[in-house]
């Protein structure tokens, strides 16, 4: 009678779920979760005889049996905080207990308490005296160089538009003929040669100039030519061209605009201009006006607090030398732990002072580094409307992004990526993505030429590339191949929207991205937004601004604004594309925002955990050290092999813990840049004892610079 009794027990108690279990099939959508609580790790907590809880919701929780031995009991009280519980068995196996609560566990305290949690950091700037732009930046140098650079793309081609190129001229006529010393900006006086070849020493501007060629013996006809467009007209272009290029290398080629440690820095800003002025050809016929030229205005502004920085924090010059270190997510942290802002917290105050320009593009900027970096947090004090204009732009600047670090960094990721994108947005198979990109390219290098610059843009072959997934989770191990099938399942009309909760916020944005990008998944030709809800400005947004693309990423759901819940939701309902959100493990959304979580509950899916998956936690390891390395190389100085010996002795630290991917590159950054302090005031000590021994100095005042210098020093 007994064994049969054991028998029946045994059959009721299920063994330890299966993850995949958890998905149930309805009538035309997938139901993601069916269990009616969120589950959080707990530190362990003694229950009783039986063992620990190591798993808990508000309904039930996994315990950790002290032995073997099979519980017979279908019905067990438990200790929970000092609290008798009923409970019953649900399943077991030989290590665990699943238990199903007679009454659910209200007592958030209990969870925030207990919950196991990675550990994260924040920014602390290392440097004691942050980075203070200017009250003005001047921009006359970015303006008239970005203006020059249209001129000689328009006169670049075949079918020169006269009206076009005649605006230009007048609008470099007024910039140089609008500036003064008083109001801070630089004066631009060039002089016009006499058919001697000798200076008149006379201040010129250059419609003038080409109206004197235009009017001269040579080219004259009875009529006095007066404006620019008929005095093209009559020069031709290919000498308009020469003129242009004559003014332009005794003026804006004089500015000291050049990043110098960047390689090809010009051929990277005609780059970025040709290309986007391109793509817009494009994205015009799918919503996107910009009849002023903003977006290009403020696509060419953005390295222009750079040079300000840069001269102040002399050791980050090394670093600058293409887009890939331009636009890395990883400099940004470096900016923000070595100066207490990054370079888009110092664009963001340079769009803000700009006048007489449309900035709701700015926006779309910003979440265009949202787009190539998803793990990257914009600065709190950058706000995002949601507005279909800058929505689009800031997919043609990711693009723009894409193609500079392929074409002038040879990126091959980012290749790959970019003709994916361009194939379902455009229309272009890849071979004519390629031969269209190459075409920009040779392009570029003719406005180089007329520029009389000698960098170099060298044509692009179609990219091979795949990523292996095995480097971001393990894919055999139980719980990352379910996440790995849902995600693939997005591809599908059955899943649609996709809630993921997370531990550690930057691995697991950084995971996404490769996974939208990666061809095993299948994603990767979709057009995608991510959207920072932290970020979002308080105003309305509807589906019509976001109808542009495929998939919405609305990370960190819970940060959005309460007021725009109902924007939010009826997207939710309505957008024919996909939908993910994200959210941490540790906003308690099931406590501290009921509404949510009870919308979210069926479409939730938690992202590995590091807690039951050391393989997962040792990958993300190795890829956050060895992210920072490139940056050490890059900036060459005498502690680089100490710096890495250093790395792999943190690395032996890290896994013993649990660390968020944020924590372990901000605590190697952070090494590295006292590291950079030590060696700067290594290097002056032994310049000024040089200079002791020519006699230049005395020991005293050797002694007051060392200690000068010592008391400069970073501080953790």
């Amino acid at each position: 009678m007994k064994e049969n009794e054991k028998k029946e027990n045994k059959s009721e108690e299920k063994k330890s779920p299966d993850p995949k279990s958890e998905v149930k099939k309805t009538t035309g959508t997938i139901v993601i979760n069916e269990r009616k609580d969120l589950r959080y790790f707990i530190k362990q907590h003694p229950v009783g005889r039986i063992g620990s809880i190591v798993e808990a919701g508000r309904g039930g929780a996994r315990i950790e049996k002290l032995g073997k031995k099979e519980i017979d009991e279908k019905h067990l009280d438990v200790i929970i905080n000092f609290n008798k519980r009923g409970a019953a068995v649900v399943w077991q196996d030989e290590k665990n207990i699943g238990l199903k609560f007679d009454e659910p566990i209200n007592n958030f305290l209990f969870f925030k308490s207990n919950t196991l949690c990675i550990l994260s950091i924040s920014f602390h700037p290392i440097n004691k005296q942050p980075l203070d732009l200017p009250e003005k930046i001047s921009l006359f140098e970015n303006v008239v160089y970005i203006l020059f650079i249209n001129l000689f793309s328009e006169l670049e081609k075949s079918d020169v538009d006269i009206y076009k190129v005649e605006a230009l001229i007048n609008d470099i006529t007024g910039k140089c003929a609008d500036i003064s010393p008083e109001k801070g900006q630089v004066m631009v006086k060039i002089t016009s040669p006499d058919d001697n070849g000798r200076d008149r020493h006379k201040p010129f501007n250059l419609k003038d100039f080409l109206l004197t060629k235009a009017n001269s013996a040579e080219a004259a006809a009875k009529v006095k030519i007066i404006d620019a467009g008929t005095a093209i007209r009559r020069l031709g272009r290919d000498k308009a061209r020469a003129i242009a290029g004559a003014f332009y290398n005794e003026t804006v080629a004089a500015m000291d605009i050049r990043i110098k440690e960047f390689d090809n820095f010009h051929a990277f800003n005609v780059f970025k201009l040709v290309t986007i002025k391109q793509f817009m050809i494009y994205f015009n016929l799918q919503g996107y006006h910009d009849k002023k030229g903003a977006g290009i205005l403020l696509f060419c502004y953005e390295t222009a607090g750079l040079p300000s920085m840069l001269e102040k924090y002399a050791v980050l010059r090394k670093y600058y030398t293409g887009p890939m270190n331009l636009y890395s997510e990883l400099t940004r942290m470096y900016e923000t732990l070595y100066m207490g802002k990054d370079m888009l917290t110092i664009d963001n105050e340079i769009f803000k002072g700009l006048r007489d320009l449309d900035l709701s593009l700015a926006d779309g900027y910003f979440l265009a580094h949202m787009n190539l970096n998803p793990h990257y947090n914009l600065p709190s004090d950058i706000e995002i409307t949601l507005e279909k204009n800058a929505l689009i732009y800031s997919y043609m600047v990711f693009l723009v992004f894409l193609a500079a670090r392929y074409i002038m960094d040879r990126d091959v990721e980012s290749g790959a990526i970019l003709f994916k994108r361009l194939q379902k947005r455009t229309g272009m198979k890849s071979g004519k993505a390629v031969t269209f990109i190459n075409s920009l390219a040779r392009y570029v290098q003719g406005i180089l030429k007329r520029m009389g610059v000698n960098d170099i843009v060298n044509p692009v072959a179609f990219p091979t590339f795949s990523y292996n997934i095995d480097e971001l989770m393990p894919t055999t191990e139980l719980h990352c191949s379910f996440f790995l099938d849902t995600i693939k399942s997005l591809q599908s009309s059955n899943i649609k929207r996709l809630a993921i909760r997370y531990e550690d916020e930057q691995y697991t944005h950084f995971t996404l991205n490769k996974l939208l990008d990666s061809p095993t998944i299948g994603l990767d030709k979709l057009s995608y937004c991510i959207i920072p809800c932290g970020n979002v400005a308080k105003k309305v947004f509807s589906i019509e601004d976001v109808a542009f693309f495929d998939i919405l990423v609305f990370k960190n759901i819970d940060r959005l604004p309460p007021s725009l819940a109902g924007d939010f939701v009826k997207i939710w309902e309505d957008f024919e594309g996909r939908i993910i959100v994200t959210f941490s493990v540790l906003k308690f959304l099931d406590f501290e925002n009921e509404a949510l979580y009870k919308f979210l509950r069926k479409n939730i899916i938690d992202f590995p955990s590091y807690i039951t998956n050391s393989e997962l936690y040792e990958n993300m390891i190795d890829h956050a050290v060895n992210s920072v390395i490139p940056l050490v190389e890059k900036i060459a100085f005498r502690q680089n092999e100490q710096f890495l010996s250093i790395a792999r002795a943190k690395k032996a630290d890290f896994i013993k813990g649990f660390y968020s991917m944020d924590y372990i590159k901000t605590d190697l950054l952070q090494r590295f840049i006292m590291m950079i302090d030590e060696e700067e005031i290594q290097s002056e000590i032994e310049s000024s004892e040089a200079e002791i021994e020519e006699g230049s100095e005395t020991k005293d005042s050797l002694e007051q610079e060392q200690s000068k210098m010592q008391r400069n020093r970073f501080s953790m």
